[in-house]
């Protein structure tokens, strides 16, 4: 199994490959004091600076996916990337930046939707196409499954 594990973005349906690309927020609570919300753009600003977003990058205990897309343009990311392409890579917690970054084209990737209860529609098809996986089942039965459950959501 050594050396056949890597990343992907998810296989070509019928129309496309649909990345699910949810992300956070960052805001400032309309309620703080004057005090508070410059407190909070001053974390805001540093926070996404570039070289912060790089310094995220870097961190070998995790966190290694900056949003900005910026930070991939380094010559020493470049490198990482093309080392990876061919395989030249030692395993490291960057092995995934060339899928990331296909991941991340408009054909490729897919938003979060708006809705309030997504986490919990998220949970549901988690857990279904993780035991789909994991069992071996149908995917047209679970594909049922899901619409059931989420059909239960309030």
């Amino acid at each position: 199994m050594a050396g056949k594990v890597g990343y992907s973005i998810l296989p070509y349906g019928n129309v496309r490959s649909a990345n699910i690309y949810g992300g956070a927020g960052i805001g400032i609570n309309s309620n703080a004091s004057e005090i508070e919300k410059k407190a909070a753009w001053l974390f805001i600003v540093w926070a996404t600076a570039p070289q912060t977003q790089s310094m995220v990058l870097w961190e070998p205990e995790g966190g290694s996916m900056p949003p900005r897309k910026s930070v991939y343009n380094s010559k020493d990311v470049q490198d990482i990337i093309e080392n990876v392409k061919s395989n030249t890579s030692e395993i490291s917690n960057l092995n995934h930046l060339p899928a990331l970054l296909e991941v991340w084209k408009d054909d490729n990737v897919y938003f979060r939707s708006k809705i309030s209860n997504f986490y919990f529609v998220e949970q549901i098809i988690i857990n279904n196409v993780r035991d789909m996986v994991k069992n071996d089942l149908d995917p047209k039965v679970v594909a049922n499954k899901i619409l059931k459950e989420l059909s239960l959501l309030q």
